[in-house]
């Protein structure tokens, strides 16, 4: 009965992880790029990417490509949750 039910629970866990997986990928802010009326990046997808290539066209020195990074997608970034 005890290797039942924990075989149950095993195969609900992982029911609801995998429907987990495509609820996060439904809302993910960051699955495509986004850039608002402005023309400025809007979600971390698009910031990394003008950084990027801001450093790699020379526009950026590579300290100010991630110190733009950290600042907008770090751990207390602005871009977090952007548009939700």
């Amino acid at each position: 009965m005890t290797r039942h039910l924990a075989l149950c629970v095993a195969a609900f866990a992982a029911l609801s992880l995998s429907g987990c997986d495509k609820l996060k990928e439904q809302f993910d802010p960051n699955k495509e790029v986004v850039y608002g009326q402005s023309g400025l990046p809007k979600n971390c997808r698009a910031l990394i990417a003008e950084a990027t290539e801001g450093w790699r066209s020379g526009k950026y020195t590579p300290i100010a490509a991630l110190d733009s990074i950290e600042r907008n997608c770090g751990r207390n970034g602005y871009t977090w949750d952007e548009g939700r």
